[in-house]
């Protein structure tokens, strides 16, 4: 209906909001943030380093149900796309 660009496993069975997003209140609403983020939100330059928290929090939730490489190297670090990344 609004033609939205899909992820890969949204294209077959994902949800769709349908035309003029009638079922976007089908969706059952996230469970509230632990009370460790109340003090984080409180602070005021979250805004300023909001690339830097949204970078550490989607490198943390990254998944894959492929199996993963045999790393080399010392352990507690991964090289992606070239870069060094402590873990």
């Amino acid at each position: 209906f609004c033609n939205v660009l899909l992820l890969t496993g949204e294209r077959s069975g994902g949800f769709c909001c349908g035309k003029r997003g009638k079922y976007a209140n089908v969706v059952n609403a996230l469970p509230p943030l632990p009370p460790e983020f109340d003090w984080l939100a409180g602070q005021h330059n979250i805004s300023f380093l909001s690339r830097k928290l949204n970078l550490l929090f989607s490198f943390a939730a990254m998944e894959t149900t492929d199996e993963f490489p045999v790393l080399t190297g010392p352990l507690g670090f991964v090289a992606i796309q070239g870069r060094v990344c402590h873990r």
